[in-house]
């Protein structure tokens, strides 16, 4: 069961690391300085999800249904020889059992440990207007830099994200790093436009963006001044899947702007 867990932690992991790339800061401030991507990578941004999990535990019909809160914020931005880096961090709590068929406890407790913290990223690579997620193994935090393994890596793959966000729009990604096979791709096409309609937000105009992996297919709605707003993934070979939907967003004001400090919904 837990590695079926990390396997959908690689799949949903990387739409993370979208998730804190894809924003933009509400209130002006234009593009950032330190990168050529459409939208500032203010240090202190942060999205905060409510994400409802649906586990297919492979046996006699077993299925777990769970939901928690999660949040990523931006730490610290930093210039490196192949880009900008914005490192992560990672906050998960409030995490519950909405329904369990067939689940033994054990498999329960297990699930309250793996679940609200598997696969995050470390951070994410902006290379003029492309978006790569930054593993944990990609970064030295004590040289901070890029790893050796990953900088080398970089010319060999597709980015995970390439802005603008045109309908029709398609690319390619590759697997990286230890134990990564190399048919082990994703294709990516931005579909269009929709209005999606979400319970912190209400009606908001959004670019879909689909993304068909070995494991399964997601789709992820980005809205201009926000980032991602909402998420879904189905297994391909499985009943599991996850919907995230964002609940409360955070960025700094630009310098020079006028009014609070932030600029915040809830």
């Amino acid at each position: 069961m837990r590695r079926a867990l990390r396997g959908t932690a690689r799949r949903i992991g990387m739409l993370l690391a979208l998730t804190a790339g894809c924003s933009v800061c509400v209130g002006g401030g234009g593009r950032d300085p330190d990168a050529e991507l459409p939208f500032p990578l203010a240090e202190g941004t942060s999205w905060t999800y409510e994400v409802t999990h649906l586990t297919d535990l492979g046996r006699r019909g077993a299925l777990v249904t769970a939901s928690w809160i999660a949040g990523l914020e931006v730490a610290e931005r930093l210039a490196v020889p192949e880009g900008l880096v914005a490192l992560l961090t990672a906050r998960a709590g409030g995490f519950r059992i909405l329904h369990s068929d067939g689940a033994d406890q054990a498999e329960l407790r297990a699930l309250a440990e793996d679940l609200p913290r598997r696969g995050e990223p470390r951070g994410f690579l902006a290379r003029g207007r492309a978006l790569y997620s930054l593993p944990a193994w990609g970064w030295d935090a004590g040289r901070k830099s890029l790893t050796p393994e990953f900088a080398g890596l970089l010319d060999r793959t597709w980015p995970r994200l390439v802005f603008p966000l045109e309908p029709g729009a398609s690319w390619a990604e590759r697997a990286l790093g230890p134990g990564a096979a190399g048919s082990d791709r994703s294709s990516w096409v931005v579909k269009g436009r929709e209005v999606l309609h979400l319970k912190a937000l209400g009606e908001v105009e959004t670019s879909v963006v689909e993304c068909v992996s070995p494991g399964g297919v997601a789709r992820v709605h980005f809205a201009e001044g926000i980032g991602i707003v909402c998420e879904e993934f189905a297994g391909c070979c499985s009943r599991s899947g996850e919907r995230r939907e964002l609940v409360a967003f955070s960025c700094p004001v630009p310098p020079g702007s006028t009014g609070d400090e932030r600029h915040a919904w809830r």
